[in-house]
């Protein structure tokens, strides 16, 4: 699913703590996910992706309050995103662009950060 919406996996954690699925209906197919990235205060938000056909039903607000909900339990204070499309709908989520020198040294040092994503992408930051 993420290979198909052209996101990152070579990075991805083993075992995938902290990745969360939408799984609608009975059939048991994967409607969504998204993943977490917990460093302390922070984390990064990351790999959101939403099956084509269940698109248009709220299902990655859904994921996205989901992951919000846990990394605030978490002790969590701050997550942010790294995204190269998907600006506009973060904004509308709340989220806000910010300049890459202004993020937090755990957030620079992971690989989303120093070069999975391109350093032209966007960061964006919501606080908890």
């Amino acid at each position: 699913m993420l290979t198909d919406a052209h996101l990152p996996i070579r990075d991805l954690p083993s075992g995938l703590p902290h990745f969360f699925k939408a799984i609608p209906d009975k059939d048991g197919q994967i409607a969504g996910m998204v993943g977490l990235e917990l460093y302390g205060p922070y984390a990064l938000l990351r790999s959101l992706v939403v099956h084509s056909t269940f698109r248009n039903r709220k299902t990655g607000y859904q994921l996205v309050q989901h992951a919000q909900k846990y990394a605030s339990e978490q002790g969590v204070k701050g997550l942010y995103l790294i995204t190269n499309t998907a600006e506009g709908y973060f904004e509308r989520l709340g989220y806000n662009r910010v300049e890459r020198n202004v993020v937090p040294k755990e957030i620079q040092e992971t690989q989303q950060f120093q070069g999975v994503c391109p350093s032209s992408a966007t960061v964006m930051y919501y606080r908890l």
